[in-house]
């Protein structure tokens, strides 16, 4: 058996090992801190030379085997960059959150929002869907599913629920007008003459609600009902037109029966009547007046034939029978005919500014204010949910056709935009797994 003695000594002789070790690698990392200088001076003579020396040794070798192999890796990495942007074409794009003419910033926060654990059927699986609105320094975060929470601008990974009195299951839209908080949504409405789709099923009306945004209680009130009765989820989307007093709504259309078909309309402010401005279309996801009053809108296409709009005052947009998309489920054969028309002005439907083929999912659109950057004047932001992508975008001067677009990607699927001017950011919804707040500014 070893003794009592000998293992104290092997115990003595580990314990000098580390420490040696110890000193070494902080005589490596630190070469000239006082930290270090004062462990040399309690070394004795003698074995300082030994640890600097070792430590010099440690320092070169490391230096070599790390830093330059690295350096050869990278400029191989490099190398093979520039090959795989000649043979894919993509030799002047850039990575986010490089763009063509900015460089930028970009933070992420996450939100840890729970609506992955209920089963809502409109829920993409490992998604939280919300709505983001700029109120007063701080943000509104609202989920589709009702859940509201505040962030102060200066701490976006700290959010506060707030109270309310909202009972829905699925919220399209959200804007702020004035202190007034506005909700688009739907209700059940089981006593409606309306039932002419399938008795056995349920009324949807679509409701706007509003209440005064306080940090305490939100106390909703109807502003407005639309008493056409539909079991179609399209639309929802809203936009004010302030100089006008009034409303733009997104809206099923049930003269077409058995087809989910949207039209916009018009709501008057005082008196809450209505007008049809188009009809024609699928499901908008995104609108815009933009400052010289164009309403220009976003639209989910079938697979394929995501569409940015103009609206015009009563054009039809060809939804069910013109799209530049396709079924879903159809296998196509290289001898099959289309399903969709795709020509609209020949048979007297409106024709898009711009149609994705492949749909990029595209979301939400804003306009980039003069004030965020010279280079990006006159441009537009469209989001994406599929492409998990920026489109920033040039119109012509008359909203007829696109000019340019670049895409940014950023990995995310983007629900909805937001500028904050105090910051010059813009803040962006990521719906992936549990949510996350996404801030782009410029890079100083």
């Amino acid at each position: 058996m070893i003794s009592k003695k000998i293992i104290k000594y092997l115990i003595y002789l580990v314990v000098i090992i580390v420490l040696f070790n110890c000193l070494v690698l902080i005589a490596f990392l630190y070469p000239k801190n006082s930290f270090t200088s004062f462990l040399g001076k309690l070394l004795p003579t003698n074995i300082k030379p030994i640890v600097v020396n070792n430590s010099s040794f440690l320092r070169e070798f490391y230096l070599k085997k790390i830093y330059y192999s690295r350096q050869e890796t990278l400029e191989k990495l490099e190398k093979r960059v520039k090959q795989l942007e000649q043979a894919k074409g993509f030799i002047n794009e850039k990575i986010f959150p490089e763009t063509q003419f900015l460089h930028l910033n970009y933070q992420e926060y996450k939100l840890n929002l729970d609506l992955n654990k209920k089963p809502l059927p409109y829920l993409v699986k490992n998604t939280s869907p919300f709505y983001i609105l700029n109120y007063k320094k701080k943000l509104l975060v609202i989920t589709k599913d009702n859940q509201i929470f505040s962030l102060k601008l200066t701490s976006l990974n700290k959010k506060k629920p707030l109270d309310s009195d909202l009972k829905t299951e699925n919220i399209f839209d959200t804007k702020i007008l004035g202190n007034d908080l506005y909700i688009s949504t739907s209700i059940i409405d089981n006593d409606s003459k309306y039932k002419f789709y399938n008795p056995l099923k349920d009324c949807f009306l679509r409701v706007i609600y509003k209440t005064k945004i306080n940090f305490k209680f939100l106390k909703f009130e109807k502003f407005y009902k639309h008493d056409e009765c539909t079991d179609n989820a399209n639309g929802g989307v809203m936009f004010f037109d302030k100089d006008n007093k009034d409303l733009i709504l997104s809206v099923p259309d049930n003269s077409i029966k058995f087809q989910k078909v949207t039209k916009f309309i018009k709501i008057n402010f005082d008196n809450k009547i209505y007008k049809t401005i188009s009809e024609g279309h699928r499901n908008s996801q995104g609108l815009l007046i933009t400052n010289d009053k164009n309403i220009i809108s976003t639209e989910h296409g079938p697979r394929g034939g995501d569409e940015l709009n103009n609206i015009k005052l009563g054009k039809n947009y060809g939804w069910p029978l013109v799209s530049y998309g396709e079924f879903y489920t159809k296998n196509f054969n290289n001898k099959d005919e289309y399903n969709y028309i795709k020509d609209h002005r020949i048979n007297g439907f409106q024709e898009p500014i711009y149609a994705f083929v492949p749909s990029i999912g595209i979301s939400q659109i804003i306009e980039v204010p003069d004030s965020f950057s010279n280079r990006w004047k006159n441009s537009y932001l469209v989001t994406s949910l599929k492409a998990r992508s920026i489109f920033k975008i040039n119109f012509n001067h008359n909203f007829t056709k696109v000019i340019t677009f670049e895409k940014i990607y950023i990995g995310k699927r983007i629900r909805d935009i937001e500028y904050i001017k105090d910051l010059n950011s813009f803040v962006l919804s990521l719906e992936d797994n549990t949510g996350a707040i996404g801030i782009i500014n410029l890079k100083n």
